[in-house]
């Protein structure tokens, strides 16, 4: 899920990753960024389009893109 940012603030978008199917051991990434987490929880994030990679326990990856808005 990604949250909307009010009109005076940049930075306070939220993107809350949830996994299921695969092999449980779940591993998260924003927009590129390596090494994969346990973290799946991404704070301070200015409006706009945003991606998450899962990769589980397996190797196995998946990329989700998700929109922060900013909200008038």
């Amino acid at each position: 899920t990604a949250t909307t940012v009010a009109a005076n603030q940049y930075d306070g978008g939220v993107i809350t990753a949830a996994a299921a199917g695969g092999t449980p051991g779940y591993a998260y990434a924003l927009n590129g960024a390596r090494p994969f987490t346990p973290n799946n929880r991404f704070t301070g994030l200015i409006p706009g389009t945003h991606y998450v990679e899962v990769q589980d326990a397996l190797g196995c990856l998946r990329r989700v893109n998700l929109t922060i808005a900013r909200v008038t």
